[in-house]
């Protein structure tokens, strides 16, 4: 089946999903708004190019896949020195952009600009152990003492 454009941007994104540590086939999806079988035809194409690979299940049964090492030297390409550094930490402009809001008190971003779902960075984060939710009927996100930890390590605290 021949390339088009928009399959090639799911490709390039599915990469980066999988460069700040996004990697579980319903996480892609959440966090980049496709539907399964279009994450599934990115992946197909990846894989059979030798830059994403399957990892199994883990969780509750969930498909997770990992970059290979071409992939993620394709997926770093194009980064600025602000994105490599984030991503070494698993880290993507989003996520620290939530960290700094919560320690310097605010409440997490809600802007549809966000590169993924709002819903989805959080979920990352909490999975991270790095954010942890607080409350039933009116949840409230909280930095953890690791989130506040890597904070302090990449230099990235409020403001």
């Amino acid at each position: 089946m021949p390339g088009t454009a928009e399959n090639d941007r799911n490709e390039a994104r599915v990469l980066r999903c999988l460069l700040f540590r996004r990697q579980t086939l319903d996480v892609l999806c959440d966090s980049l708004g496709l539907q399964c079988h279009e994450v599934r035809d990115a992946l197909d194409v990846l894989e059979a190019a030798g830059l994403v690979r399957p990892r199994g299940r883990v969780g509750a049964g969930m498909l997770a896949f990992d970059l290979t090492e071409a992939g993620q030297t394709r997926a770093f390409d194009g980064l600025t020195e602000r994105e490599r550094g984030l991503a070494e930490h698993g880290l993507a402009p989003d996520d620290l952009e939530c960290l700094r809001r919560l320690a310097g008190g605010g409440a997490p971003a809600r802007r549809p600009e966000c590169e993924w779902g709002v819903g989805a960075t959080r979920q990352r984060l909490w999975e991270a152990g790095l954010v942890d939710v607080l409350g039933f009927i009116r949840p409230r996100v909280v930095l953890t003492d690791r989130g506040r930890s890597l904070l302090s390590t990449i230099g990235a605290g409020p403001g």
